[in-house]
């Protein structure tokens, strides 16, 4: 019969090899890198015309707008002067 420090050591040796086996079964291989394939990471010729496309559109309708909040600034300015010439020709003609 073994005592019981030899009975711990010869468990504890088990217990370490048990783990180092588990240990390396579980860990990963490093398995080898595929080609790079630069088609896959940049967007191409292609890729760059759809961006400026969208870059066009997008200055177009800026300018579009631009000349919108004009116009309806000008429409407001016109009749506010409009109502003030109105108001005062109800008044030069009320005043004789």
């Amino acid at each position: 019969m073994l005592d019981l420090p030899t009975a711990a050591l010869t468990f504890g040796t088990k217990l370490s090899l048990a783990a180092g086996a588990a240990m390396s079964a579980t860990t990963p291989t490093p398995t080898p890198q595929p080609e790079f394939d630069e088609s896959i990471v940049t967007p191409g010729p292609v890729g760059f015309l759809v961006i400026f496309g969208i870059a066009v559109i997008t200055v177009l309708l800026i300018l579009d707008m631009v000349r919108r909040i004009r116009r309806v600034r000008l429409r407001q300015e016109l009749e506010a002067e409009a109502l003030l010439a109105r108001a005062a020709e109800t008044d030069n003609d009320s005043a004789p």
